[in-house]
């Protein structure tokens, strides 16, 4: 299904964007799944998203929890097409568990700040670098609603996942002290770092390896691709609509002996 360039991008970003790869209909069902619970607590109204102000934590918080009756959506569950789960199995190069049993996670932002800067200090992977270099796994993000620039989505560094794979296990918070010692990431790291935005414009390096910070923004039916190796961070919503995506992660049986088990969404 994926062509020659598709795998050379994804080899050297560790991150691929399909547009408009899950059908209408299937996002349709998933976001009424989303309203249904949201409706109900009076955050929309006649078909108006009626939303806490900003910095309303409580309330904010209020319709997160509500947003639990969503778990295990079977409306969730479609958006793992044959093609999905196709795509993830061909870029993990490997046999990864299909896990398809288990729905995908929403990931849902309220508005909650009036300025976006990428963030320094909550950069971080979910799940260590493993002895045989390779990715732990797949972990895909599918975009419900249109999610423009400064609107929650994710950002990752494109290219990091090239980075510290020794042939050890590397946790998490190491592969970050690591990856410190570099001027690149110590500056993205590092609050006292100035024009911050500057990262998502300009590459950098680190010997030959090119980086990227990457904002996950796209269209309705889009889907990314990422190897779990990225760093990665969540960002604050500074639109005036909420960001409604889902992300799911398909695992490497390396990643399971690990951990002992199938790590949670």
């Amino acid at each position: 299904m994926l062509c020659q360039t598709d795998h050379q991008t994804f080899a050297s970003r560790g991150l691929i964007h399909f547009p408009g790869l899950i059908p209408e209909a299937i996002t349709e069902a998933a976001v009424k799944a989303i309203y249904k619970p949201l409706t109900r607590l009076g955050f929309r109204r006649d078909n108006t998203w009626q939303l806490p102000a900003i910095n309303d934590d409580k309330l904010q918080r209020a319709g997160i929890v509500g947003l639990k009756d969503t778990k295990g959506s079977a409306a969730f569950r479609d958006a793992l097409t044959p093609e999905v789960i196709s795509i993830a199995k061909e870029l993990a190069g490997e046999a990864v568990l299909d896990d398809i049993h288990r729905s995908p996670q929403l990931l849902f932002t309220f508005p909650n700040a009036d300025i976006w800067e990428i963030p320094y200090s909550i950069w971080h992977l979910d799940a260590p670098r493993l002895p045989d270099g390779k990715a732990p796994g797949i972990q895909l993000f599918v975009v419900l609603n249109n999610l423009p620039p400064g609107g929650g989505g994710t950002l990752v560094v494109a290219g990091s996942h090239r980075l510290l794979n020794t042939g050890a296990r590397i946790s998490s918070k190491e592969v970050r002290r690591r990856l410190k010692r570099e001027p690149y990431f110590a500056s993205l790291l590092s609050r006292d770092s100035a024009e911050r935005n500057q990262f998502l414009q300009q590459a950098g390096h680190v010997g030959e390896i090119e980086l990227q910070v990457i904002e996950l923004t796209g269209n309705t039916g889009d889907v990314f691709f990422m190897d779990m190796r990225l760093l990665h961070a969540p960002t604050r919503n500074c639109r005036d609509v909420p960001r409604i995506m889902l992300t799911h992660r398909f695992i490497s049986p390396a990643l399971v002996a690990d951990y002992g088990k199938v790590i949670a969404d």
